[in-house]
């Protein structure tokens, strides 16, 4: 009974809405069922740390605009092998969620979410999704939901400060979050290309052979270019030296 309540307080609170500096952010109903997992929120930095060091190419902190989708994967594998329960966490623009924008034109052309690339002045890129990794932990009384996107933040956040930082708006703007707890190269989309709900819409996008996330770790986009014969060794090198890395660390991904 006491870990049924603890489960019902943790989604409660991630279906609440949230607000943080004058933007707010939404959580939609999922299909997935989210766990505590049984970590500590000192474990979790550790975890964090580990993830934050792999070798993934990022040689500029434009490329960190890229293949969120693979390194959200991995992180997902990782958490999962050091005995979390992971979730994905998916975010959207209001034009991919909300009912007023009604045509793919008017979904394509709604205002993004941001992402400042320069390490100097500003230098935006927009999004219509993002996604990270992340898990619910209980700390202390309470549980809270943590995110893992070192590439984008730097440091282990809360879900709601994740969320909200891509805003390039100090106020007006609502982020829309979707977790899910399969491994999805995209979201499931509707006619319009807004985000679907229906689960089989995403089973279409399920991962199966894990090769675009390793190539997504080695900086190739867009992901078109994974199933080209002439990445094929780079893909496999990357793969090696990931599980090298994760050995050391006496971790699987196996």
């Amino acid at each position: 009974m006491k870990k049924s309540i603890i489960l019902l307080l943790s989604v409660s609170i991630l279906i609440m809405g949230h607000s943080y500096a004058q933007n707010s952010m939404a959580t939609l109903p999922t299909f997935d069922s989210l766990f505590i997992s049984p970590k500590t929120v000192a474990e979790a930095g550790q975890a964090f740390d580990l993830i934050k060091n792999a070798p993934i190419f990022l040689s500029s902190k434009r490329e960190k605009a890229n293949n969120c989708e693979n390194r959200a994967e991995f992180t997902y594998f990782v958490l999962e092998k050091m005995g979390f329960k992971p979730i994905n966490f998916w975010i959207f623009k209001e034009g991919l969620v909300e009912p007023k924008y009604s045509t793919a034109r008017e979904v394509r052309r709604s205002n993004g979410l941001a992402f400042n690339t320069s390490t100097s002045g500003r230098d935006m890129v927009f999004w219509g999704y993002h996604v990270a990794a992340g898990l619910i932990v209980q700390n202390g009384m309470h549980p809270d939901t943590l995110v893992f996107d070192p590439w984008t933040q730097g440091k282990l956040t809360t879900l709601k400060q994740w969320s909200t930082s891509f805003f390039q708006e100090p106020a007006g703007r609502t982020v829309y979050i979707f977790p899910v707890t399969g491994q999805y190269r995209f979201y499931g989309t509707t006619t319009i290309g807004q985000v679907s709900n229906m689960k089989e819409d995403w089973i279409k996008n399920l991962d199966t052979d894990f090769n675009q996330m390793y190539c997504g770790l080695c900086g190739i986009t867009p992901n078109e270019k994974c199933s080209k014969a002439r990445f094929r060794n780079t893909i496999l090198a990357k793969k090696e030296e990931i599980s090298a890395y994760l050995r050391s660390k006496k971790i699987s991904l196996e």
